[in-house]
């Protein structure tokens, strides 16, 4: 066997794909547009879409690359939108078997200082803007490079054997990586239901993530405690998960980041769970604006939708007022 696969991409992709640039991105750069098709509700050609980007992905000796979380979870994520919950369970299930795989991939990114966004004020949501004081939206790059090399262990290297090929530096769009690891923990609680806190998986992730896989001390800790929240949550950890969400809402203890909405969902849905639903109501508004300013459609959709379930549960008269305008929007963008 040869570990040369895990530093070059695969024929098959270069062949499938040659639209690519040279440089290889984690996930494929034409993986937005499957994310596309499946916001749109075009959910077959999303499905082809997502089958043909796990062809053409990344592969190790053994197993896929973190790419596959990507494609495995939006796979998922196309099947649960139909209602194909046992088809969705496995991917997803696959997606989190990926990570396990290579739980420290981020400490092999090359980060950048974490800064203030200067256009925050040009990106206001059309149903209303955060109640939260001083919300500092952070500027994070499309992507960051990451070295392929270092994944090559001396123990593996022991028992593979093979050819050693210099490192390499690829690019990766560590924020979607992430994004999609939180979404496969998250739904795959949802589809177990009360069977996730007996689910050996589950127990796996939520072991893996407490030894951590940031780096120490690092703005990234909050995208980690994002995982690990939903891990704990997944156990039926709740007093944990409550703790890591609520730390992981800001990066570096004061900048909103892409994943600051998927925290906060988390924890309206916690306190949604524990009868509070002025708390659950609110968060989830907060998770909208905060997904609308990273372009996390599904993520606004998520929010939006719980939000008004709250509304309803609550008993509150009239239709929840954020829908007009978000309806307009969506309708304009053709989500």
């Amino acid at each position: 066997l040869t570990v040369l696969a895990l530093l070059s991409p695969v024929a098959e992709a270069q062949q499938a794909q040659p639209q690519r640039r040279s440089v290889r991105t984690i996930p494929s750069e034409t993986f937005v547009q499957g994310k596309r098709l499946l916001m749109r509700g075009e959910y077959r050609d999303a499905e082809k879409w997502f089958e043909q980007e796990l062809r053409s992905a990344v592969k190790t000796v053994g197993t896929r690359w973190i790419d596959s979380i990507c494609y495995h979870t939006m796979l998922g994520e196309t099947y649960f939108h139909q209602g194909r919950n046992a088809e969705a369970l496995d991917q997803f299930s696959r997606a989190c078997e990926i990570y396990l795989a290579f739980p420290q991939w981020m400490l092999k990114v090359n980060y950048p200082p974490l800064r203030a966004d200067t256009g925050s004020t040009r990106r206001v949501a059309p149903w209303g803007q955060s109640q939260r004081p001083n919300v500092v939206y952070g500027q994070f790059p499309r992507t960051m490079t990451i070295n392929l090399g270092e994944f090559l262990t001396e123990q593996k290297l022991a028992i593979e054997g093979g050819v050693v090929a210099p490192p390499q530096m690829w690019l990766v769009d560590a924020k979607e990586v992430v994004r999609c690891t939180a979404l496969a923990i998250r739904r795959r609680s949802q589809i177990l239901g009360p069977l996730s806190v007996h689910n050996s998986l589950s127990g796996r992730l939520s072991a893996a993530l407490r030894r951590g896989s940031a780096p120490p001390n690092h703005w990234s800790t909050a995208w980690v405690d994002v995982e690990q929240g939903l891990a704990e949550a997944g156990v039926g950890e709740l007093a944990e998960a409550s703790r890591k969400l609520s730390r992981a809402v800001l990066a570096g203890g004061q900048f909103e980041h892409p994943l600051s909405s998927v925290a906060l969902i988390e924890q309206g849905r916690l306190a949604l769970q524990a009868g509070d639903l002025a708390s659950a109501g609110n968060l989830f508004q907060e998770a909208s604006y905060s997904a609308y300013y990273y372009d996390q459609i599904g993520t606004v959709d998520e929010a939006l939708a719980l939000a008004t379930a709250t509304h309803i549960l609550a008993g509150r008269e009239g239709v929840y007022p954020p829908l007009d305008p978000a309806i307009n929007w969506a309708n304009r963008k053709n989500w």
